[in-house]
Order: C-alpha cells, then sequence, then structure tokens
C-alpha cells in the first residue's frame, strides 16, 4: 500500500525519449486520434504519456503500487498533491482504466474543501464540517454513513468519514457527469448549505 506522501516527489511534467523506454500499454483511439502509453525506463520508473493529433498532452511519472492479477498493474499519482488517482493498466488488452480517489481519511487536515455541482463542503475536524461556510456537527455513528438530523449529521467515522465519502463524489464529478451517489451530496448541501435566516 502506498501513503500521499509517497507521490509527492514523483515528477508532474516529464519528457521521455519514447525509444529509450519500454512499453507496457500503448492505447491508441483512431477516432479521437489520441495515444495513451505506460511506459518503464532502464532506471526502473513508470510513466503515464498521452498525445493528441501527434502532440505530447501528458507526461508524468507514476508509482506502481499493486498487481492484482498477472496481467494488470495498477499504478498511482497525485496531480494536486492531496487527491491520488489509479490508473489500471491491463496488459493483454493494451487499455487503461481511471479511477478518482478521495483524500486518504488519515491524511484529512483542517481546511480541506470538496465542490460538487455548486456547493463546497470543508473539512474543519474530527467534529465539525461546513456546506457553503454553514458550520454542522457530525457525531460518529457505527450504523449509518450519514443520517440527516435537524441540527447534525450522524456518520461513520464522523466528520472524516462524511467529508471522505462526499470528496470521492466530487472527485468522481470531475470526469463524470453524474457520480455514484451524488444525490447524497446534493441533499446534504441542500439541508445544510443554506443560508441561515436571522
Amino acid at each position: 500500500m502506498y501513503k500521499l506522501s509517497d507521490l509527492l516527489n514523483l515528477e508532474k511534467s516529464c519528457n521521455i525519449h519514447l525509444t529509450m523506454v519500454e512499453f507496457l500499454v500503448d492505447e491508441i483511439d483512431e477516432e479521437k486520434n489520441t495515444r495513451q502509453r505506460i511506459v518503464k525506463d532502464s532506471d526502473g520508473r513508470y510513466f503515464y504519456h498521452s498525445m493528441k493529433d501527434g502532440e505530447v498532452t501528458d507526461c508524468f511519472e507514476i508509482y506502481p503500487h499493486w498487481k492484482p492479477v498477472c496481467n494488470r498493474i495498477m499504478f498511482v499519482y497525485t496531480p494536486d498533491g492531496r487527491h491520488p488517482r489509479e490508473i489500471e493498466a491491463n496488459l493483454v488488452s493494451n487499455r487503461l482504466f481511471f479511477r478518482e480517489r478521495a483524500i486518504p481519511m488519515e491524511e484529512l487536515i483542517a481546511g480541506d474543501k470538496a465542490e460538487y455541482n455548486g456547493n463546497t463542503v470543508e473539512f474543519v475536524d474530527d467534529e465539525t464540517v461546513r456546506f457553503n461556510g454553514n458550520a454542522v456537527q457530525v457525531v460518529v455513528d457505527h450504523e449509518y454513513t450519514y443520517k440527516l438530523l435537524k441540527n447534525k449529521i450522524r456518520a461513520i467515522d464522523g466528520a472524516r468519514g462524511l467529508f471522505h465519502f462526499l470528496d470521492g463524489i466530487a472527485e468522481e464529478g470531475k470526469f463524470m457527469a453524474v457520480p455514484f451517489f451524488s444525490t447524497a451530496f446534493d441533499a446534504i448541501a441542500e439541508m445544510y448549505g443554506k443560508e441561515k435566516i436571522a
């Protein structure tokens, strides 16, 4: 297993020579005129390399964190230093699959924010989150992912667990039109994120 700190020193913008590397996956989409690759250099470092219309669009270092079966390797990187992203490389089908991940619960710090559908949730501490600036108490519950009450929320792992759950939705929302459980983010923001009436 990796820690977020393992990913911070990976190169974010690389310039590699494709003649000097080993190709693990080379996925081509002729309709979109794109090409995505996972390559390994002579030092044993791995890189994601993508092109569109013959021009390089991305090239960054990735970290191999596990091999679920012999023909697949899971790589991970962080584009922002807080959120890990995974790339599953299928060595047989020559395909890449991407997954967005929430900030790991143990890595959460006060001030971490997630935005989805015009609403913002902020991690304050182990007992509080803010929705659109409104502070809400979150109580640890061992039964519900979240349970909305009038003046507080009950959630597995308290405020950390709730923020982690919502951050995962927000991260998926960056790449999917309708992320899984997006209605949960909307419902919680609707109940606790409206402007308070004096």
